[in-house]
């Protein structure tokens, strides 16, 4: 059972009560606080000794049971009606530990509507000292997790970077697809220049031979230019009369062709 703190006297009265009741049975039946359960009997002789005390039965001895199994022990708040329990216990256990049973801060307690502990100040008295709230304080204000400066400089390089990534990748797949779309006009152009360096290689003889002439020989199947000794194919050159046959205002144009003196 948990504790609901300091109660005043606009508090419940029976609530109190109950509230040490409860908490003292469970020290008890765990034998802390220097009690022992072997001095009574029976569950029927907790309920008398606690009646004997202002003459109020406020559970059975079944419910003394389920204490034992799932209470759990809280310090209850130094009252007056607690200082008299605790005188009530000392007649029967001498060496009952009241420091365990009680907590006591130095200051005043302030109490909202639902009587829920708010603030607390922290007692001088070291064996007082520790409170709820202090007990509890790691759960409530757990403390801020300092991290090194690399780690802090690596935490702030990678959000730059995956910043960046978020902002650039629009423009990466607007990339990707402007250059899918101008790969076959690349292709082209590649065709393009290789005709065009095939013209170029073939422009010497093109222009260093004169291909209107008739053909000097027929033992060989290539010719060989005076000033270049790369054979010419005899296929081709025969292409290139019989064009020039065909095409008579090309062949009238014979100083195209014509060797140079």
């Amino acid at each position: 059972m948990h504790s609901r703190g300091y109660l005043n006297k606009s508090n419940s009265y029976d609530e109190e009560t109950r509230l040490i009741y409860i908490n003292f049975v469970i020290a008890l039946v765990h034998n802390k606080l220097n009690l022992h359960l072997s001095k009574f009997n029976n569950y029927g002789e907790v309920l008398k000794f606690l009646e004997g005390f202002k003459g109020d039965k406020l559970f059975s001895k079944s419910y003394i049971s389920v204490l034992k199994l799932k209470g759990q022990f809280k310090k209850v708040p130094l009252t007056e009606k607690s200082e008299e329990f605790i005188l009530y216990v000392k007649k029967r256990f001498p060496s009952f530990d009241e420091a365990g049973f009680v907590f006591q801060p130095t200051d005043t307690l302030h109490l909202d509507k639902s009587k829920t502990l708010q603030t607390i100040t922290p007692s001088k008295n070291r064996l007082f000292s520790k409170s709820i709230n202090e007990e509890n304080q790691h759960i409530y204000k757990p403390k801020p997790i300092k991290l090194s400066y690399t780690y802090t400089l690596f935490f702030k390089l990678m959000h730059s970077i995956i910043t960046l990534t978020l902002i650039f990748i629009p423009y990466f797949v607007l990339f990707l697809f402007t250059a899918k779309d101008l790969l076959p006009e690349l292709l082209d152009l590649t065709k393009e220049i290789e005709t065009d360096l095939e013209l170029i290689k073939a422009r010497p003889y093109i222009y260093g031979y004169d291909y209107t002439a008739p053909v000097r020989t027929s033992e060989a199947a290539t010719y060989t230019d005076k000033r270049h000794t790369t054979p010419l194919n005899k296929a081709f050159l025969d292409n290139v009369q019989s064009t020039l046959q065909q095409n008579p205002d090309i062949a009238n144009n014979k100083h195209i062709f014509n060797k140079s003196t």
